[in-house]
């Protein structure tokens, strides 16, 4: 059985990507898109994506702007309808925020995932998280990988947060990937060594974040 912290008031931020002085707000959805491509590109290890966008409607200089929120994911057929929505609006659109919830590969010594409540030190439960087997997957440094399923804003183990700047002011785009847990870290929330699996899963996110960088052409760090 592996054990993992989980924090509530603890965000652990795993990776920062930004791409900068991006041109407007045709650039921030270019990237926006280019970025969702890869992501869906990266599915043997991020899973499913699915999220939320929030999109600002209207003209930049409306001092009250409508917003909006839109359900979104990374595959291609998904994708292309977001493409169309947003081509085909009568009134401005720009991107704000979007949250992006994985379902990601794991390294662990069985299929037994125990999360413990670090804020109170009591067994978390977590009965809609689940881990499903990977037929295809070989052992990484005697540990199995399985994968984490049914991700959602609530329980997603792994997520990504993306916000964008105001086009008048910095229309950078910013993406940044976040856990509540220690997972993905070598050291526990409470600072003890997290062996085997801590190291093995943040060589392996990393790795996959050097993968998006470049494909990217981000800023990492």
């Amino acid at each position: 059985m592996t054990d993992t912290l989980f924090s509530r008031r603890r965000v652990v931020d795993l990776a920062e990507l930004s791409w900068n002085n991006l041109g407007g707000c045709g650039e921030q959805w270019r990237h926006f898109f280019d970025l969702l491509a890869v992501l869906h590109s990266e599915q043997r290890m991020l899973g499913r994506i699915a999220g939320t966008l929030e999109l600002v409607c209207g003209p930049d200089d409306e001092p009250k702007p409508d917003h909006a929120t839109w359900s979104i994911e990374t595959a291609p057929s998904d994708l292309k309808v977001l493409r169309e929505r947003v081509a085909a609006s009568t009134v401005l659109l720009r991107p704000f925020t979007a949250r992006l919830n994985c379902t990601p590969i794991v390294l662990l010594s069985d299929g037994l995932l125990h999360i413990t409540d670090y804020d109170s030190m009591e067994q978390y439960s977590r009965d809609h998280a689940t881990l499903a087997p990977i037929s295809d997957a070989a052992p990484i440094d005697g540990l199995t990988p399985w994968r984490i399923e049914d991700a959602n804003e609530q329980s997603s183990l792994l997520y990504l947060d993306i916000s964008f700047g105001v086009p008048t002011l910095d229309d950078g785009m910013w993406a940044v990937a976040r856990s509540h847990c220690d997972l993905w870290l070598p050291t526990r929330l409470d600072g003890e060594p997290n062996l085997p699996h801590g190291p093995a899963n943040a060589q392996l996110l990393a790795d996959c974040i050097q993968r998006v960088v470049r494909l990217t052409n981000a800023q990492h760090g």
